[in-house]
């Protein structure tokens, strides 16, 4: 561009105002001058855009972008398009709302704004109409598509109304060539498929923040519906993508979910408003996590308004090979979900390993469904389970499955359980390979306290391995710790340590037929203990419950009960 002196510049030859033109004051005189003749900055209107939301303008602001000025404006109008294409280091930005790009009916993999193989761009401050009720049939229309690109900020946006994703981000080839990429403070609704999505081999270090995403209403031309944000691979990359953070965004109706080979991602801040298609589909969850690995999710607020079966934070190994490793899950408020509030999921992959749930807030769980605060199964490994309050859930409080070496540490649990109340429930082989600790949690119902509210229960056949129980408050339920028919502490390298600070603290309930209730088990403080019969076998051995009042100057290593009338210790 050829450089002038401002006082060497006309008068204006159009009609301007507003953000189109700039005073300039020379010599007294003051004078309008477009903008484009001060920067490197392209009106569309001067390049004959008409904006009156029915001529054809994708021909006028293709060539304004394709001027290579560096920046290109949008005025306030609607200007109806098919697919603009943005070039490098180009600066697109409009006028607010007020600017308006609406795509015409075009055919499917047409994309409004397409930004493909290219860098530094940035798309800010105008909205997208993706028209989609007059699109075909199909998910594949989106409002912005991001491919194989880096160094991409998309600010100020609001998109509605497309039959695809509202914007979408994807590397196209297993190198991951898409990066570096910020969505922020972005307004998508209405969308046919997902609202912000990272598909096909992925993409890394993008950042998702304070954004709302709201379902609305479905495009009735889409024929998917799915999440506000989402992240997904359609294809195994040749590494694990990630390094990225979804910070402070609000979804509605919707939910937030992560699918295959993502790592080092942080869930930061979100609050999320379960809809009917929170999840997406069979899984379904306020926050999914598949094949994930070294990831925080914290301190969300997540409220599922009673959609069926769909969980608060759904975990699971979804490919064969693949695991859920090193996930912090901390500080979260789940409230309201119909599902579990936090399920952990093996499925076909191995062993979820090295989870770490803390801190968490979760209240009324299940809505009519038997459905648990904290489920963690199928083999996993590394449990620390700290300091979370759980309350009014349909079914268990904790519940941990086929699990090695876990710790339930200092949690509280409140009014647990419609059918089965126990507060903590360990079952299939838990500490098979290492110990299972429950320590400093307390358990609390309301009165008239529920007959069977248990602090914490073995299950049937379980564990085999060691489990210390120990400092629990289980006074306000009914039966503090308890055995189902043929639980034991079974081989001569197990244990249990059952400890209590009165003998009001909990009681050790027991069913078998054997006369030897419990074998192996260690009791050195103050603590009750109640053998209850379970089965007409254990009935007829035992004659009646039979209690036992432990002082702290008194240990125990075994109990029988030989008659219905005989010695019990």
């Amino acid at each position: 561009m050829t450089t002038i002196k401002i006082s060497q510049l006309p008068d204006a030859t159009i009609p301007l105002s507003g953000a189109e033109v700039i005073p300039l004051d020379q010599t007294g005189i003051t004078k309008k001058a477009p903008v484009s003749a001060v920067f490197p900055y392209a009106n569309v209107k001067l390049f004959g855009a008409v904006g009156d939301g029915v001529t054809d303008d994708t021909l006028a602001i293709q060539t304004a972008l394709n001027a290579n000025l560096g920046a290109v404006f949008l005025p306030p109008g609607t200007y109806l398009v098919s697919q603009i294409n943005v070039p490098s280091n180009t600066y697109l930005f409009g006028a607010g709302p007020a600017s308006i790009l609406k795509q015409k009916t075009s055919p499917q993999f047409t994309y409004c704004v397409n930004v493909y193989q290219k860098t530094k761009v940035r798309l800010s401050n105008f909205q997208i109409d993706g028209n989609g009720n007059a699109q075909p049939v199909g998910e594949w229309n989106h409002g912005v598509r991001i491919a194989d690109s880096t160094y991409i900020m998309v600010d100020n946006l609001i998109v509605h109304d497309c039959n695809g994703d509202a914007i979408y981000m994807a590397s196209t080839t297993p190198s991951v060539t898409c990066k570096n990429i910020t969505v922020t403070d972005c307004f998508v609704y209405n969308f046919g498929r997902h609202g912000i999505v990272v598909a096909e081999y992925g993409a890394a270090y993008i950042d998702i923040v304070n954004n709302q995403t709201d379902v609305g209403v479905y495009v009735t031309t889409s024929s998917a519906n799915g999440n506000g944000i989402h992240f997904e691979l359609d294809s195994i990359p040749s590494a694990r993508v990630g390094f990225s953070n979804v910070i402070g965004n609000i979804c509605r109706d919707n939910g937030i979910s992560f699918g295959g080979f993502f790592e080092n991602l942080n869930v930061v801040g979100n609050t999320v408003h379960g809809g009917p298609n929170s999840g997406g589909g069979a899984i379904n969850g306020l926050i999914i996590l598949v094949n994930v690995q070294n990831s925080t999710i914290s301190n969300n607020a997540l409220f599922g308004d009673n959609v069926t079966n769909c969980d608060g934070i759904f975990i699971e190994a979804a490919f064969t090979g693949e695991q859920i490793v090193d996930i912090v899950i901390s500080g979260n408020t789940i409230n309201r979900v119909a599902g579990h509030g936090i399920n952990c999921f093996g499925a076909f992959g191995g062993a979820p390993t090295r989870l770490n749930i803390s801190n968490n807030v979760i209240s009324d769980i299940g809505a009519g469904q038997l459905k648990d605060g904290i489920s963690i199964a199928t083999s996993t490994a590394y449990t620390y389970i700290n300091g979370n309050s759980i309350s009014n859930t349909t079914n268990l409080g904790i519940v941990v499955q086929a699990t090695p070496s876990v710790g339930i540490v200092n949690n509280i649990l409140y009014n647990i359980g419609t059918v089965n109340y126990y507060a903590i429930y360990l079952d299939s082989n838990v500490a098979g390979t290492g110990p299972a600790i429950v320590s400093n949690n307390t358990a609390i119902w309301d009165s008239p306290i529920p007959a069977g509210s248990t602090g914490c229960r073995i299950a049937s056949g379980a564990p085999n391995g060691r489990i210390q129980i120990f400092n629990n408050d289980f006074s306000q339920s009914d039966v503090g710790i308890a055995f189902g028919t043929g639980g034991s502490i079974p081989d001569s390298g197990s244990w249990a340590n059952i400890i209590g600070d009165d003998a009001t603290v909990g009681s050790f309930t027991l069913a078998a037929a054997a006369s030897t209730v419990v074998a192996n088990t260690n009791v050195n403080a103050a603590s009750k203990i109640i053998l209850t019969p379970t089965t007409a076998a254990a009935a007829t051995l035992m004659g009646s419950t039979k209690a036992l009042y432990i002082s702290a100057r008194t240990m125990k290593t075994s109990f029988t009960v030989a008659t219905a009338d005989g010695p019990n210790a």
